[in-house]
């Protein structure tokens, strides 16, 4: 296909997409006349699905589609030694971070290394009058850094956030079990931040 036959392609699902975009102004207006803000939320994520279609359409791809399975940047990942603390938190990350690395388990020698400190905070989010509490928000950190095993390079390093919160029920038991699994939510999302940090470096 010409250049000139691409530019033309590109310029159709362009015009497409503007009037779809204003239809969908038009639905709005008309269904909910008088919430500007839910129909900035629903602008923001339309105009999101309508550019990550765009881009496909103009023949870029997500970094995550890129990888095959059997392929280098696969094998570069692979190769990558996840590091944390020794306590729950840390166990859990690095179980995650390596599963997110090598979904198949493909046995590679280590070539890089990425070292991260987990640290967690419990804020009171929510007090009443008596000062009672009902509900947390937990904020943890990531400091992370990615090393080249072979010369102690530092390749990349930073810090990732990640936040979320629970109500304080009666039950501490079950105040406890929210607490944990609100924790490994964070923890999974601070992993597939941290792959993606690691992505970025990695892949060709």
């Amino acid at each position: 296909m010409s250049l000139l036959r691409k530019h033309k392609k590109h310029n159709v699902i362009a015009n497409d997409h503007k009037g779809v975009w204003r239809s969908i102004n038009r639905l709005l207006r008309h269904y909910i006349p008088r919430n500007d803000k839910v129909i900035s939320r629903i602008r923001i994520t339309t105009l999101a699905i309508f550019t990550s279609a765009a881009l496909s359409a103009c023949g870029f791809t997500p970094v995550y589609k890129t990888i095959d399975e059997n392929g280098s940047n696969a094998k570069n990942l692979a190769a990558v030694k996840v590091e944390s603390s020794h306590d729950l938190m840390g166990q859990f990350y690095t179980n995650k971070l390596s599963d997110l690395l090598n979904p198949a388990s493909v046995n590679v020698e280590p070539k890089y290394r990425v070292k991260t400190e987990l640290k967690k905070n419990k804020i009171p989010f929510a007090i009443q009058q008596d000062r009672t509490i009902t509900r947390y928000k937990l904020v943890l950190v990531a400091n992370y850094q990615l090393i080249d095993i072979n010369n102690g390079k530092v390749i990349d390093e930073g810090t990732l956030r990640r936040e979320g919160g629970y109500d304080r029920v009666d039950s501490d038991y079950a105040t406890y079990i929210s607490d944990g699994d609100t924790t490994k939510r964070i923890i999974r999302e601070l992993a597939e931040d941290t792959r993606i940090r690691i992505m970025a470096n990695l892949i060709n």
